[in-house]
């Protein structure tokens, strides 16, 4: 007759000391897992050049990580023109962004629901790798 997990109800391997459905020992001791550790983002915009604010500047959009190895910049957009007559939050500006983000969530971040201070300050949390 075939041993069932007490837990889940799995069907366990004469050889099984653990159930690998859930991780309940066969004694009925559930395996105690770590809590999952996160490392939190948000996008930043910085002027990368000297601005002539009469006709132009250059910006670029950042992540900015804190986390177990402290605060580091991991990913960044290639600069950018701001002209003196388009507002920050313009369709270029916003298009740039929005491509940032999907490359931000495609290295593994997920976006929390929260915002800065600037219509570009997303956060994001992603679990802390081993």
């Amino acid at each position: 007759m075939a041993k069932h997990c007490t837990n889940c109800g799995h069907e366990l391997r004469e050889t099984d000391k653990f159930c690998s459905e859930c991780g309940t020992g066969i004694g009925g001791v559930k395996v105690q897992t770590q809590p999952t550790q996160w490392e939190t983002g948000i996008i930043y915009r910085e002027t990368v050049s000297e601005p002539n604010w009469v006709t132009y500047h250059w910006d670029k959009f950042y992540l900015e990580a804190l986390g177990p190895k402290g605060k580091r910049v991991l990913s960044q957009t290639d600069k950018f023109k701001v002209t003196n007559n388009s507002s920050p939050d313009s369709r270029n500006h916003g298009s740039i962004c929005d491509e940032f983000i999907r490359r931000v969530i495609a290295d593994g971040w997920e976006l929390t629901g929260e915002m800065g201070q600037n219509w570009w300050n997303y956060k994001f949390r992603r679990p802390v790798k081993s």
